[in-house]
């Protein structure tokens, strides 16, 4: 027998944002962006969890890069003035083993994603989802990240298809 106590649980909304939609913005478009954010994951809070779970935490999952880092920053910042939560974002590891060069997301916290490591049609004798080798050579780091980490590990397996070495 399962039991939880609603109070207990803690549902962060995470929305996905393709990286062209920061290459391509201006900063009133940025604007207008994190109001429907806002609005929308607020809209679908109110109607699927009557207020009884109201988010605290909105989570944000963009593979930016440095053509993108600076309005996806410019996003994060004006999404966290206008919806008063707290603000995270999903972390990949190349920004995470080189922040000096990536930046630092203006977020409380970010959740570093330890999967998807390599190209599943690349090398077809490795677990493209989590290999340890590969993620070990990002985490080798000196230093600390200056924001709170979260993890986040595969809990699925997929399989890949070959007939005479083609996927």
């Amino acid at each position: 027998l399962y039991s939880y106590r609603q109070d207990s649980l803690n549902i962060v909304p995470t929305v996905y944002l393709k990286n062209s939609v920061f290459l391509k913005s201006t900063k009133g478009s940025l604007d207008t962006l994190a109001d429907n954010v806002n609005f929308l994951i607020e809209k679908y809070a109110k109607e699927k969890f009557r207020n009884h779970l109201a988010p605290s935490e909105y989570q944000m999952d963009c593979d930016w890069t440095m053509k993108s880092k600076d309005n996806y920053f410019y996003f994060l910042k004006k999404l966290k003035e206008v919806s008063k939560k707290e603000i995270s974002c999903t972390l990949r590891l190349y920004p995470y083993k080189y922040p000096d060069k990536m930046g630092i997301p203006p977020v409380d916290k970010v959740t570093l994603m330890c999967y998807n490591l390599l190209n599943p049609l690349q090398n077809h004798s490795k677990n493209s989802i989590l290999d340890l080798e590969e993620l070990e050579s990002y985490l080798d780091v000196e230093s600390n990240y200056p924001k709170h980490i979260d993890i986040a590990l595969p809990i699925y397996s997929w399989m890949q298809v070959y007939q005479n070495e083609q996927f």
